[in-house]
This record gives structure tokens, C-alpha cells and sequence, in this order.
């Protein structure tokens, strides 16, 4: 037993030894890469809410606004696949009053969000006047995305790993050494970062539209920058 422990422990510096070699004969580099694209699609936010004493009534003016609200938004362009519920609820709404123990019910609130996504950006300006017209004021933020997002994260990569080969290369180069095939490929988060334009004020617009104001202008909207990393060990000969 005392000789089979002697060679255990006289084995570790050899294995150690071995390990240390194998990292000598290996690079480790970085790549990264970003692809700025203009944005090609736009989401629009729109939530129908209407609230009365009396649901019936609450959701006869709901559906009434909900109806024009999608007929408009089919008239500006936006097929129906360009149309997404994002919820829709009928809730009944309390009043708390300090000097009494039960809430009293004040009426009903009925909504629906939808979401709508436009690639012609110029007919943003006109679905937001139908939008205010019809008597709809919560409208969110807009965002700006890419249609074929996928693809160009992918473009990125590929250019990540063409930067982290051309590091080895040249480093290799300088070293004096023989750059071999990858070991280790990983590959880093995607980072997409997205325009982030200022929230529509749609009272405004709906006052200007009134007092007969010029037309503002369209806001511009910015890149998106798709941004990958690619971490490789190479094998030097």
C-alpha cells in the first residue's frame, strides 16, 4: 500500500506537468462584431378601455371603438397578420371609502390591447390621427425592430468568428508559431440594442389636429445594432 501511494503522488507533478504543456501549445482570442441595420418594422401599442355603471353599456362602447380601431387599421394598410391581442378583460370596479367596511361597486371596465406592426413608416402619422378620432387616447410607445432579425444575428457571428481567426492569425504570425484548428468555440450573448424614441403624446397631436397645425414631422428612427462574441481556442503546431 505505502508503494502504491509513493507512486500516486510521484505520478501528479508528471500529470501536472503534461496539462501546463497542452495550454502552452494552445491560443485563446476574442472576437467581436456589430451590425448596425435600419429598423424595418415598427410595433405600435393601442389599449381600447371603456368604463361604465352598467357592462352592458361598457362593452357596447368597447366594442364600438374596437371595431373602428380595426377597420382603421386595415384602411392605413395593416393586414390582419400584422395584428396581435395582447390582452382583453372585463373587470368590475370598486370604490374604497374610509367609513365603510365593503367596497362599493362603481361599475365595470372593459379593455383590450392590441398591438400593431407597420413596415411603411410614413402611415404612422395617419393611423395615429384615425386613432385619436375615434376616441382612443391610450396609445404606448412605439418600437422599432427588424423583421429578419435572426439573419442578421447570425451575419454577426459569422463575422465575430472571422475577427477572433484573424487575431489568431496574426498573433500567430508575430509568435512565430503555427495556428492549427479551433479546440473550443463559445459563443457570447447576443446584445441587440434598439432605438428607443421618445413616447407619443397623442392629446397633443389630437389638440394640434384641431387648431388646423401643419403636419409634424416624421421622427426619425434610428439603427439597431446587433452586436455577437465569439471566444476560440486554437491549437498551435
Amino acid at each position: 500500500m505505502r508503494i502504491l501511494a509513493a507512486l500516486f503522488f510521484l505520478s501528479l507533478p508528471f500529470a501536472a506537468v503534461a496539462e501546463e504543456s497542452s495550454k502552452a501549445n494552445t491560443m485563446t482570442v476574442h472576437g467581436e462584431a456589430v451590425i448596425k441595420a435600419a429598423p424595418d418594422l415598427l410595433t405600435l401599442p393601442v389599449t381600447v378601455r371603456e368604463e361604465n355603471e352598467s357592462l352592458k353599456k361598457a362593452k357596447e362602447r368597447h366594442d364600438d371603438k374596437l371595431r373602428k380601431l380595426l377597420n382603421l387599421a386595415q384602411s392605413v394598410g395593416i393586414p390582419k397578420e400584422k395584428m396581435e391581442t395582447s390582452f382583453t378583460a372585463i373587470n368590475p370596479v370598486y370604490d374604497y371609502e374610509k367609513d365603510s367596511t365593503r367596497p362599493r361597486l362603481r361599475g365595470y371596465r372593459v379593455e383590450t390591447s392590441l398591438n400593431f406592426r407597420l413596415t411603411d413608416f410614413a402611415k404612422l402619422g395617419d393611423f395615429m390621427d384615425g386613432i385619436i378620432e375615434a376616441g382612443i387616447d391610450d396609445i404606448g410607445s412605439v418600437s422599432y425592430t427588424l423583421q429578419d432579425e435572426e439573419k442578421i444575428k447570425d451575419d454577426a457571428l459569422n463575422l465575430a468568428m472571422q475577427h477572433a481567426f484573424e487575431k489568431a492569425a496574426h498573433l500567430a504570425a508575430t509568435a512565430k508559431v503555427t495556428l492549427d484548428k479551433p479546440l473550443i468555440i463559445e459563443e457570447g450573448d447576443a446584445d441587440i440594442q434598439r432605438p428607443i424614441p421618445p413616447r407619443p403624446m397623442p392629446m397633443m397631436r389630437g389638440m394640434a389636429m384641431a387648431a388646423m397645425a401643419p403636419q409634424p414631422p416624421e421622427l426619425p428612427s434610428g439603427v439597431v445594432e446587433v452586436h455577437q462574441s465569439v471566444t476560440v481556442v486554437y491549437s498551435l503546431k
